[in-house]
Formats: C-alpha cells, structure tokens, sequence
C-alpha cells in the first residue's frame, strides 16, 4: 500500500513532470505538491481529484493502490460507495478519517 504523497509522486514521474508542469495542469503550487508528495501537507479532497484529472488516474486504481479499496472489489460494486458522504468531511480537513470510514463501508458491503 502507498501513501498518498507517494502515489502522486510516483504518477507525475511516470509522466515525465516537473513540480511545475504539475502546477500548471493541476492549478495547486509547486511548493504544495512537494509537500503533499513529501508528506508535510494532506490534501483536500478536491484537490487529489484535481491531481487525479492531471495525471489522468482512475480513481479506482487510486484507491486501491493506496489500500482505500480492497483489490478483490469488482467495479460493478462500487455504486454502493457513492453514497458516502466525502464531501463534508473534507470540508472539515478530516482525510485520513474519511479514508477509514470509506475503507469500512467497503469491508461492510463485501
């Protein structure tokens, strides 16, 4: 499993971008992306959404290599998950929590 910063850094690499082409097509600073990759900044989630579109990732394959989803879950079954409310605790600046609260609805829809 990888940590978030990790996986990011490791898909701007595979790219061929810098930190700041990274910038440019994200629209969050250079010095941000650093720290988020260095793990000195959590994003919100709007913002990994915003990495995500950058360095065009699926948001499954992001889940699942960062141990949000478990590999085994099928595509078909992610409908269920769009009812967690992420946004709001977002908002909040509580990822990690809602990291693990979207890792047990998962486990319980299995």
């Amino acid at each position: 499993m990888k940590k978030l910063g990790e996986f990011l850094k490791e898909k701007r690499e595979v790219m061929g971008l810098s930190l700041r082409d990274a910038s440019k097509l994200s629209g969050v600073s250079h010095t941000h992306i650093r720290d988020i990759e260095d793990g000195r900044s959590i994003p919100s989630f709007e913002m990994v959404m915003k990495f995500l579109k950058a360095y065009i990732v699926d948001i499954g394959e992001f889940l699942r290599e960062t141990g949000y989803l478990p590999a085994n879950i099928e595509p078909e079954r992610l409908g269920d998950i769009k009812r967690v409310p992420v946004i709001s605790w977002t908002q909040a600046g509580n990822w990690q929590e809602i990291c693990d609260t979207f890792h047990m609805v998962i486990m319980r829809n299995m």
